[in-house]
């Protein structure tokens, strides 16, 4: 079915097709090549600057293999820390954010979210890591930035500092946001990830990256990332040296130090997310602006009101949160009937997918549950148009 207003549209024009094609017929290096490099030290460029310490960035395949290469790196750089650590997650986000944690080997606990961020139940949350500290675990806290939405930094460091726990974030559906201090959220935690997939603020085709304040971390991933050789390390690098004085025998090309895994993004990814990354601000505008009116219009009797996302935060999409079963079968019907797409809160409460029925009881997630029968969303992007939106606010009132 073709909507008249879809999830998401192509955000490249005849001109970024051109360079593209340019690119394909002028070059013969399609991986790992001058786009990939340059992206990363752009998006670097972008987030840095409020902080002493250096922010480095690794660009993989996909928001997902991003995750793959946090949770696999920090796991081998920590191999007696990460037995007695346990990962807690939001029960509402995508399902690789919990699905890889637990294939990397690491015990994972889901918490119930609250409905104006849609991050963690805050004090559930506590509750949850007091008993993990109890029992001598380690703990790392996983908030999602759901749909844009941003979690109280505030309460989640608080958290961390006073349980002595890792924080790290899934911005796989934020780039552009920042925190209360004007800080990208992107350098507001130790370790973050973010997607650049078609659908996504900034267009890539399928492309992530993985941020990190840590050198040993990010040399550590470098590897992971390349099946686990230190080929890319720097020349200068002391964990490279000490490999190639260890292992004399082995070709250094083909040093395989860690375990590892091809989460190498291509070049034509990388040069799409370049030419969309020239629109950041013109997205992050239209976002915030078709955002306002969209809620400024809606009637908070029907729909639960979340929190306010106010410049410089960036919307991912446009949350229809009803507040009874039956407004939500009838907005959901209204936005078939003008032909606009719509898509549940990605895996609505997890607790209910057959892949994460074993960490626990859905009914215990009275928040998840909600979203989960009564919450949806729908596109937003920058090709929007404001009499769409009105139109559609006016219609739903109507309820």
């Amino acid at each position: 079915m073709k909507y008249t207003w879809p999830l998401s549209v192509s955000s490249f024009d005849l001109w970024d097709k051109l360079q593209v094609a340019w690119f394909i017929l002028s070059s013969d290096r399609y991986t790992m090549g001058e786009n990939v490099t340059k992206l990363e030290n752009e998006l670097v460029t972008r987030i840095s600057g409020v902080y002493d310490s250096p922010i480095y960035c690794l660009l993989t395949s996909s928001g997902s293999t991003a995750i793959s290469l946090l949770f696999e790196s920090w796991r081998q750089l920590n191999p007696d820390f990460y037995k007695r650590t346990v990962v807690i997650g939001p029960s509402v986000t995508w399902s690789t954010s919990i699905g890889i944690p637990i294939l990397a080997g690491f015990r994972v606990r889901l918490c119930d979210i609250n409905r104006h961020d849609f991050s963690f139940n805050y004090h559930k949350l506590e509750k949850i890591v007091k008993n993990e500290k109890s029992k001598g675990n380690h703990v790392i806290l996983w908030p999602t930035s759901l749909l844009g939405y941003q979690p109280s930094k505030f309460q989640l460091e608080s958290l961390a500092r006073q349980y002595n726990c890792n924080l790290w974030m899934d911005c796989a559906e934020n780039q552009g946001g920042v925190d209360s201090s004007g800080h990208s959220i992107l350098s507001s935690y130790d370790n973050t990830i973010t997607s650049m997939y078609f659908s996504h603020f900034i267009q890539g085709l399928e492309l992530g990256a993985f941020f990190t304040k840590d050198k040993r971390m990010y040399e550590m991933a470098l590897c992971v990332r390349n099946h686990g050789m230190t080929r890319h390390l720097d020349n200068n690098s002391a964990l490279k040296k000490k490999f190639l004085q260890q292992n004399k025998t082995i070709d250094p090309n083909f040093l395989f130090a860690y375990l590892g895994n091809n989460y190498r993004p291509i070049e034509l990814s990388a040069l799409f997310a370049r030419l969309d990354k020239k629109r950041w601000f013109e997205y992050t505008e239209t976002r915030i602006k078709l955002f306002k009116l969209f809620y400024g219009l809606l009637n908070k009797e029907l729909f639960y009101k979340t929190s306010d996302i106010n410049e410089p935060h960036v919307p991912f999409a446009l949350p229809l949160f009803a507040k009874s079963e039956d407004i939500y079968n009838k907005a959901k019907l209204i936005c078939k009937e003008n032909n606009v797409e719509t898509r549940a809160f990605v895996g609505s409460n997890l607790l209910r997918q057959p892949a994460f029925r074993h960490l626990g009881d859905y009914r215990s997630f009275p928040v998840s549950e909600l979203i989960h029968k009564q919450a949806f969303y729908i596109g937003l992007y920058s090709k929007l148009k404001e009499e769409q939106v009105i139109k559609l606010a006016g219609q739903l009132n109507k309820l």
